[in-house]
């Protein structure tokens, strides 16, 4: 995440399948209903496909199936977080959008050597842990990692 006060610092928390993430609010640039995707063929089995946001033809990554996990709701109530770096623009297909938290100084620590080294594709774009209350932990997420992967 990107250095600055604690006040300064915050994530958008997101949930899929029932598990909590996080990516820096730098990098999102809106989060809209859902969409559906029109399938791209030959892409990556976890994008979906490309929408048009404003004229803007993006493509959608659906996160929970690039990590393995199974969405707890249907499309039409899922959500795409729109991210935004250095031009470049991608949807994430996302359960829900859970808050705008803080992130305090002393909470966010760097993943583990263990989760580090496994040198699996989700693992690559773990970015930190974000203690956010008393046993809430929160994966937080490199927006950068995600976009480059989402624009393969």
């Amino acid at each position: 995440m990107r250095r600055g006060t604690a006040a300064e610092q915050k994530v958008v928390v997101f949930a899929i399948g029932g598990q909590e993430y996080a990516l820096p609010i730098a990098g999102v640039r809106e989060i809209i209903t859902w969409t559906a995707p029109t399938p791209v063929p030959d892409s990556p089995p976890y994008v979906e496909g490309v929408i048009s946001v404003r004229g803007e033809v993006l493509p959608v990554m659906d996160l929970g199936r690039r990590f393995g996990l199974t969405s707890r709701r249907e499309a039409e109530q899922r959500r795409i977080i729109i991210l935004e770096l250095a031009g470049k623009s991608a949807g994430l297909i996302v359960d829900d959008v859970v808050a705008v938290e803080d992130v305090v100084e002393g909470k966010l620590s760097p993943p583990s050597p263990l989760v580090a080294n496994l040198g699996g594709m989700h693992e690559a774009v773990v970015e930190g842990i974000l203690q956010l209350g008393e046993g809430r932990l929160v994966v937080v997420l490199s927006a950068d990692r995600l976009l480059e992967t989402a624009l393969q």
